[in-house]
C-alpha cells in the first residue's frame, strides 16, 4: 500500500490510499480539519499515523476491504504538526512540529509520555535508524529544523546524542540503510551526508542539486544515491567516487 497526505490548507487534510506497484485508488479519508504533513506505517501494516497542520494526529486502523476512519487522536501539540515516525522496538509514535518539540506518545492510548523539546525552533522532518543495525537499541530518530540543527535522540531516554548545527536550515533527512549516515536536504539547494557515528556528525559530502529549497529526498536501498525534490524539479545524486 502507498499513503499520500495533503487537502486545503485551513479546510481539510485527507489522506489517499493505494495499492502499489499498480497505483489504483483504494481509499479516500478526510481525517484532520487542515493539512496532513506527515504520515506513517506500523511494521505490521494494520494501521498508519498522520500528523497535520490543525495539530492534532490521527491513529487510522487499516485493513484491505473496509473503509479506513480515525479511531483515535492525538491532541499533544500546540502548533502544526509537521512529521510523524513509529518506533517499533517501543511501540510508541513520535511527532513534532512548529511548537518545538517532539513528542513520545502511546497510539493505544493517545497518551504523552514523554517531551524533548531542546530545538529552539520548528522541528520540520524526523527519521527512525534502520532496525536490526549494530548499536541500533534503544531505537535512534534523527531530526532536522529551522534552527539549523541536526539532532540524533534516544526517544526512549529522553537523551539527545549530538547535534550540529548546519550553514542553511535542514527540511528533510533520511539514514543511509546500514545506519552509518545521514543524508539531509537543505534550503540552500545543498545535500549533505553526515557521519552518524562521529560526536560532531562530520560532514562526509555535499552536493548542490541546484534545484532550491530541498523538500524531499529517497534514498536508493543499496548504492547510496538519492533523489531528490526541490522547488525546480527533481534531481538524482551521481554515484560517490
Amino acid at each position: 500500500m502507498l499513503l499520500v497526505g495533503g487537502g486545503i490548507s485551513g479546510e481539510w487534510g485527507g489522506v489517499e490510499i493505494f495499492s502499489w506497484p499498480q497505483l489504483k485508488k483504494l481509499h479516500f479519508l478526510k481525517a484532520h480539519k487542515d493539512l496532513v504533513n506527515g504520515l506513517a506505517w506500523s511494521p505490521d501494516s494494520q494501521r498508519f499515523f498522520t500528523a497535520s497542520s490543525d495539530g492534532t494526529c490521527a491513529v487510522i486502523p487499516w485493513k484491505p476491504g473496509t473503509e479506513p476512519a480515525v479511531s483515535a487522536t492525538y491532541q499533544g501539540h500546540s502548533r502544526p504538526v509537521l512529521s510523524i515516525v513509529f518506533l517499533q522496538d517501543c511501540n510508541r509514535s513520535l511527532s513534532a512540529g512548529v511548537d518545538q518539540t517532539l513528542q513520545l506518545w502511546d497510539p493505544s492510548a493517545c497518551k504523552l509520555e514523554r517531551t524533548l523539546d531542546n530545538h529552539l525552533k520548528a522541528v520540520n522532518d524526523l527519521a527512525v535508524k534502520p532496525a536490526g543495525v549494530k548499536n541500533s537499541a534503544p531505537v535512534m530518530v534523527a531530526s532536522v529544523s529551522e534552527d539549523r540543527t541536526v539532532r540524533l535522540w534516544q526517544p526512549r531516554l529522553g537523551r539527545l546524542v549530538r547535534f550540529t548545527r548546519m550553514q542553511s536550515v535542514p527540511r528533510v533527512v533520511v539514514w543511509a540503510a546500514g545506519g552509518e549516515s545521514l543524508t539531509v536536504g537543505l534550503n540552500n539547494s545543498e545535500v549533505h551526508w553526515l557521519d552518524a557515528e562521529s560526536p560532531s556528525l562530520a560532514t562526509l559530502r555535499v552536493w548542490d542539486a541546484k534545484l532550491g529549497r530541498i523538500h524531499s529526498i529517497a534514498m536508493h536501498p543499496k548504492d547510496g544515491r538519492v533523489l531528490v525534490g526541490g522547488e525546480a524539479g527533481l534531481a538524482v545524486s551521481p554515484m560517490q567516487k
